[in-house]
């Protein structure tokens, strides 16, 4: 499976051992956690819980940085309810992610700061 989420933020490429390497690309070159972030992430992970064969996930970043956490921009834009929201939907992904029984690794290179911490 080569596949590219909704809005081009992870690509997913599984190689013939069935390990997924799932890479954040973050148009503008810095990943950070947004609605569209977590509207890809949610999908990517998705997508790799119902592929069956897949036995494990590596988690990469195409940049020099890994994560910076929460972009700051979206609590500007959005409602406390949206924000909220937004970041039950994360955390629920992130639990089913644990608990797919898949071997879960996080290549980190560089900066690692808050919410991106706790994806790895």
């Amino acid at each position: 499976m080569n596949k590219i989420t909704s809005n081009n933020i992870f690509k997913l490429n599984i190689d013939e051992l069935n390990i997924v390497e799932l890479c954040m690309q973050t148009p503008g070159g810095i990943n950070k956690i947004n609605p569209i972030f977590i509207d890809d992430f949610c999908e990517a992970i998705d997508l790799t819980i119902k592929k069956r064969e897949i036995l494990g996930v590596i988690l990469t970043s195409k940049y020099k940085d890994f994560c910076h956490g929460v972009d700051f921009n979206m609590l500007e834009e959005n409602s406390k309810f949206i924000i909220k929201k937004m970041i039950l939907k994360f955390h629920k992904t992130m639990y089913a992610f644990k608990k797919c029984n898949k071997i879960i690794v996080a290549a980190l290179n560089g900066s690692v700061l808050g919410g991106g911490y706790e994806l790895a």
